[in-house]
């Protein structure tokens, strides 16, 4: 049976089905540093100003989002605040036991500042972008990043920023498919912009 998909507004009371969603789809840190750090990641980024979000539903049940921000260096900054002696603990156990290479952080870390000197304004960058696994190959992410297109254009947004790592190879190919080209690649990762 197909169910219908919505695409909407996301509610802020889904921040916790939104983290188990990026746990399940996105490899990386912030999905190393678990659940509890992921849903004060979500509550950050769903309804704030300077950031727009998307959703989208399937029998009222969240199987996709994507968030964005007008300024990738605040947002950071947010986010950053979000660790505690907790999250740095569990960074550092993942360190000690070769889950993650702290060459591994400080690239991430380079590459945070590199986003911030290249991206021109106004624009748009996709923070978080994720559809359940049982969801994807349907048109849902094309809606979305649709959607994000539409808000955009809305308030005066000329480009639109994505990154994504250089071994993700399905990633790399869906945002060429859908208009998306190559902007530059460092410290492992590529970013891409799609002007609106």
């Amino acid at each position: 049976m197909r169910k219908f998909v919505t695409i909407g507004p996301p509610r802020l009371s889904d921040t916790k089905i939104a983290a188990d969603l990026h746990l399940k789809t996105i490899p990386g840190i912030s999905s190393m540093l678990g659940q509890l750090y992921l849903n004060k990641f979500y509550k950050t980024l769903i309804g704030k100003t300077g950031h727009m979000s998307l959703a989208a539903y399937a029998d009222n049940h969240l199987v996709g989002i994507i968030t964005t921000t007008q300024d990738i260096s605040t947002t950071l900054n947010h986010l950053h605040k979000l660790f505690n002696l907790n999250i740095y603990l569990i960074l550092f156990s993942k360190v000690i036991t070769m889950q993650v290479s702290p060459l591994t952080i400080f690239g991430r870390i380079r590459f945070e500042k590199y986003q911030d000197k290249s991206y021109k304004k106004p624009y748009a960058s996709i923070v978080t972008f994720c559809v359940n696994s049982n969801y994807q190959h349907r048109g849902i992410g094309s809606s979305l990043i649709r959607g994000v297109i539409k808000k955009a254009k809305k308030m005066g947004i000329n480009r639109i920023y994505v990154d994504t790592r250089t071994t993700n190879i399905q990633a790399n190919k869906f945002y060429l498919k859908i208009g998306f080209r190559k902007q530059g690649q460092f410290s492992g990762n590529v970013i891409f912009c799609k002007n609106v």
